[in-house]
């Protein structure tokens, strides 16, 4: 027997039961040893990257009640110590995460003072579910009006996530969460956050002053900024009409004037000025000439939005039934096939790491060089296993 075959068993992670339905070769690849090698990509795709550094910086946020802004820019200072060199790609994608936290902190602020975070980053297991250890980490624990629910953070490009209702991870957590804190656990949110930087304030005002009118405009920007560009259009106005109040607070130079100012503005704080009356009156104006784009960026937003999967009891059972325990006693079988089953997907495939070794081995050629050479062992798995026997059960 070799070194790998020789390990114990290690809980089965929601995550490695996604992969085996998803392609069996690829679990082989990512699995846990001695399930599988264990392996990942040398050079981990920005996506996979940033995804990190954002739950990072949303873990700390609420761990410590700083702003999320700060929180990320500490993440992305870490990471970048730990990876010196990193592509264009993955900054690329580090600025644009950077402005999407920008957009979070604004949404977050309207919409999580009815949730109580109780807990971030929370490993649980292994818990058995029929003799087979079950492990994860729920990304937050939080209590809402309706109840306790399991909060998980998705960073996405799409606005359509139709593969929530019958998502394994909810029912996987739903159940773990009921068993660890109570019965009355309503179930999973996926909080997306959308990977398109919102349009700011400025971007929104158009050389002559006044705001875009432009269509879809909830797709590109939010309230909160088309709020405040009305607010600075409405300062720019007053300014060159020359009130009192322009030299007063640096209106020569608008863009330089704190977004905290015009914040307060909004909230009315500044009533006792005596210029706030010319410009309660000019924003007024403002607001009704926008007001049709005001009404549909009110809306549901689409950078930032929860989805709801509530699990039965029923439900639970079934899919235990009929996925998780068949997928367990297959994973942890003596002879188990590991052909690739991702194929008939072009999803699937094209966005898979081990794609180049994949076609290596259907083609019958070297595959295991390109597996040493731009694959590594996942550093939680050094420990247990050893590098010379990858590739060995193929």
């Amino acid at each position: 027997m070799t070194g790998a075959q020789q390990l114990a068993q290690p809980p089965v992670h929601t995550s490695e039961i996604k992969n085996y339905l998803k392609c069996k070769l690829y679990w082989f690849w990512t699995a846990p040893p001695p399930r599988g090698l264990g392996l990942e990509p040398k050079m981990i795709r920005p996506a996979l990257n940033t995804g990190r550094v954002v739950h990072k910086a949303l873990q700390d946020g609420y761990d410590t009640q700083e702003p999320f802004v700060d929180t990320y820019r500490a993440a992305v200072q870490e990471y970048l110590e730990k990876y010196e060199e990193a592509d264009s790609d993955t900054l690329d994608e580090l600025e644009t995460c950077g402005s999407m936290i920008e957009g979070y902190e604004g949404w977050a602020a309207i919409n999580d003072p009815g949730t109580k975070f109780l807990a971030t980053e929370t490993q649980w297991g292994p818990i058995e579910y029929e003799g087979i250890p079950l492990s994860g980490r729920f990304d937050a624990v939080v209590k809402m009006d309706d109840g306790l629910w399991i909060m998980d953070f998705k960073t996405t490009k799409y606005l359509d996530n139709p593969w929530t209702t019958t998502d394994l991870q909810a029912t996987i957590y739903t159940w773990a969460a009921r068993q660890l804190y109570s019965k009355d656990v309503r179930g999973l949110i996926f909080r997306f956050l959308r990977k398109k930087a919102p349009m700011k304030y400025h971007e929104l005002i158009l050389k002559d002053g006044t705001l875009t009118t432009r269509k879809n405009l909830s797709g590109s920007t939010t309230y909160e900024e088309y709020i405040t560009a009305q607010a600075v259009a409405t300062l720019k106005f007053l300014a060159e009409k020359d009130f009192m109040f322009a030299g007063e607070i640096g209106l020569e130079d608008a863009d330089a004037v704190p977004i905290s100012y015009y914040r307060a503005l909004l909230d009315g704080t500044q009533q006792e000025q005596p210029w706030y009356p010319e410009f309660a009156e000019a924003f007024q104006n403002t607001r009704r000439l926008y007001h049709r784009q005001s009404m549909e960026l009110k809306g549901p937003s689409k950078f930032f939005w929860d989805v709801r999967e509530y699990r039965t009891e029923e439900q639970i059972e079934n899919y235990f039934r009929y996925i998780v325990v068949p997928c367990a006693h297959r994973m942890t079988a003596p002879k188990k096939w590991v052909g690739p089953t991702g194929l008939g997907s072009f999803r699937t495939c094209t966005s898979c790491s081990f794609r180049a070794p994949c076609k290596l081995r259907m083609d019958n050629a070297d595959f295991r060089t390109i597996l040493n050479e731009e694959f590594q062992l996942r550093d939680i798995y050094e420990e247990d296993y050893e590098e010379a026997d990858r590739g060995q059960d193929l």
